[in-house]
C-alpha cells in the first residue's frame, strides 16, 4: 500500500513538473542596436527611434565619431529619424530598421556629408577567446579614399616589434572580420595604421591589451573624415573604439 501510495505522489509531481513548463511565458529577447556617427560636416547628431507613435529612444545626440548602444524592444520595427543636433527639424534620414531576430546584436553606420548621408546595418556575430586573444576589425568610412591598408605593430615588453600587414584594398564601406591578436602580458602595445596606396601611414591607433581591459573581447577600430580636405591635407581619424562586450 504504501508503494502505491509513493508512486502516486510521484506521478502527480511530475504532472505538475509538466505543468509548469507549460505555462512558463516564453519571453522574446530584446535586440542590441549601436549607431555609429561618421557623418561629415554635421558634428552632433540627434535621433529618435519610433515604434508607431511611440519613442522608446526619447531624445538622443551622438557627436561626430562617438557611438551609443539602444535597446529595440522585440518584434519591433524601429523608425529611425536622424537630424543634426543644431537644426533638429531639418531630418536628414528617415530609416526602417526589423532585426531579423529578437536578441540580436546590431551595429548601425552613419557615413557620408552633409550632401547625402549613407547608413549600412551590420548583425554582429562574434567570438569567445579562451585564451589571452582579442578581436580587431577594421573599417572604411571615409567617403572620398582609395582602397586601404592596415597594419599592425605588435611591441612587446623588450621593445622588440613584430609588423603584419592585417588588410588590403579596404575600399569605402567595407570592413574587415575581427583578426585575432595576442593579449598575453608580454606585448604591451599594439600600433594599428592605415595605410595608403604608397603604403604611407595616413592615421594611428594604439592600443594597450591590458590597460585597455580589451583581452577576450573584440574591438572596431573605424576610420573616418575626409581623405582630402582640399587644401592639401585631409581630416582623417579614429572614430571612438567599439568595445563589444
Amino acid at each position: 500500500m504504501k508503494t502505491v501510495k509513493h508512486l502516486f505522489v510521484i506521478v502527480v509531481a511530475l504532472i505538475g513538473m509538466c505543468g509548469c513548463e507549460e505555462n512558463e511565458p516564453n519571453v522574446p529577447l530584446a535586440s542590441t542596436l549601436r549607431i555609429v556617427n561618421g557623418i561629415q560636416d554635421i558634428g552632433t547628431i540627434d535621433l529618435r527611434g519610433f515604434e508607431g507613435n511611440i519613442s522608446f529612444f526619447g531624445a538622443n545626440t551622438i557627436g561626430y565619431g562617438d557611438h551609443f548602444r539602444f535597446t529595440i524592444p522585440a518584434n519591433a520595427t524601429t523608425d529611425l529619424q536622424i537630424a543634426p543636433a543644431a537644426d533638429t527639424l531639418n531630418i536628414i534620414l528617415s530609416e526602417t530598421i526589423t532585426p531579423e531576430r529578437n536578441g540580436g546584436i546590431y551595429s548601425f553606420f552613419l557615413l557620408g556629408d552633409s550632401t547625402q548621408v549613407e547608413s549600412f546595418l551590420v548583425e554582429e556575430s562574434f567570438t569567445n577567446y579562451e585564451d589571452s586573444i582579442f578581436g580587431a576589425r577594421f573599417i572604411n568610412l571615409s567617403g572620398d579614399s582609395q582602397p586601404l591598408a592596415v597594419r599592425a605593430i605588435a611591441i612587446d615588453t623588450a621593445g622588440i616589434n613584430d609588423t603584419t600587414i592585417v588588410a588590403t584594398d579596404l575600399s569605402y564601406r567595407s570592413m574587415t572580420g575581427f583578426g585575432q591578436f595576442e593579449g598575453k602580458g608580454f606585448i604591451g602595445q599594439y600600433i594599428f595604421q592605415y595605410l595608403d596606396a604608397d603604403g604611407e601611414v595616413l592615421i594611428s591607433e594604439t592600443v594597450l591589451p591590458a590597460d585597455d581591459n580589451v583581452v577576450f573581447k573584440n574591438i572596431t577600430l573605424p576610420l573616418i573624415g575626409k581623405f582630402d580636405d582640399g587644401q592639401g591635407g585631409n581630416t582623417l581619424s579614429f572614430a571612438k573604439r567599439i568595445d563589444h562586450f
